[in-house]
């Protein structure tokens, strides 16, 4: 096989999907039940502290004050926390290159040889390819910089070292 050599750029943007589908692999289905119940029970605990109020029409306007507020406040909390999470050493250029023993991932800070025997799998997404080592850490591919052929010959390389391509 040729050696095949891919540049990109990377983008925060890029991250933030990443996160995405990051969290949802890494939970298993006891973590998201265990999830859900601490949400049942906040939501539950919500409920109750504005139940205290007296008048009945005051309760309903509490609680949907109380909903709402804390469903804000969760959503800005999560949204900072996923831009604080993208270290500016990830963000820029990158270059792949693929052969028959591995795939070199370079980039201003790094250069990591990755064997074929330690990629977990793929997931082809609308706007990424994300080559998994594990159920967290993946080399991040924008098909947006990168042409139809390109991507194209990529899953092409994946699927002959018998690498499972996933679609959400």
């Amino acid at each position: 096989m040729n050696q095949q050599t891919f540049t990109y750029q990377l983008e925060k943007g890029d991250f933030l999907e990443y996160a995405r589908k990051v969290h949802s692999r890494s939970l298993t289905p006891g973590n998201r039940l265990v999830r859900v119940l601490i949400w049942m029970v906040v939501g539950v605990i919500i409920v109750m502290m504005f139940n205290q109020t007296t008048d009945p029409s005051g309760k309903t306007i509490s609680f949907l004050l109380g909903f709402f507020s804390t469903a804000i406040m969760v959503f800005i909390l999560i949204s900072q926390a996923q831009q604080r999470m993208i270290p500016s050493s990830m963000i820029g250029q990158k270059t792949l290159t693929f052969s028959d023993d591995a795939i070199v991932e370079e980039s201003k800070f790094i250069k990591q040889f990755i064997s074929w025997g330690t990629i977990d799998s793929a997931l082809l997404t609308h706007k990424h390819l994300f080559v998994f080592l594990d159920n967290v850490a993946a080399i991040i591919i924008p098909k947006s910089q990168l042409d139809d052929k390109a991507i194209e010959g990529i899953l092409q390389l994946l699927r002959s070292k018998s690498i499972t391509i996933n679609t959400p």
